[in-house]
């Protein structure tokens, strides 16, 4: 790890903590922009710092990675997801800058191109055997659901 400041960074204290993979001090977020609506993907940009000059950002694709956000309150706001994507920003003084985009497990359902029929099945069953096909969806997920839901025929 490159000490240009002298000393290695640390998330403590700051209103936006990152843990990966990589170590919970490895990357430095720095500002986060998140989209979440109703019926759509919730996804996450965060601009990171990186002082290790041997950071590899391969290693991140895919994997989980946990963004805690400070609220007023004290309480930390989780956001989980996969790293989509990676990009380099630039350097300044031995910091390297890296955009992280990350959505929830359930942002791997875009990528899926089939075509079924669920006759005389229900969409509690339906749902259960498509998140089944995903080893990310394994104890992520539960529905709640209120009410009986009739087979589609």
């Amino acid at each position: 790890m490159d000490l240009t400041f002298g000393t290695a960074l640390s998330q403590s204290g700051r209103l936006l903590q990152l843990t990966t993979p990589l170590g919970e001090h490895q990357l430095q977020a720095l500002r986060m922009h998140g989209v979440e609506r109703i019926g759509r993907v919730p996804r996450y940009t965060l601009d990171v710092v990186v002082q290790d000059t041997e950071y590899d950002p391969e290693k991140l694709i895919g994997q989980p990675v946990s963004l805690a956000i400070l609220c007023d309150d004290g309480s930390p706001a989780q956001r989980h997801g996969l790293v989509e994507s990676v990009r380099y920003l630039g350097n300044d003084g031995g910091l390297h800058d890296w955009q992280l985009v990350f959505a929830p497990w359930f942002s791997l359902l875009e990528y899926r191109l089939d075509c079924r029929i669920w006759q005389d099945k229900n969409l509690p069953t339906i749902l259960e055997a498509v998140f089944s096909l995903y080893e990310q969806a394994k104890g992520n997920y539960r529905l709640d659901l209120r009410r009986e839901y009739a087979p589609l025929s």
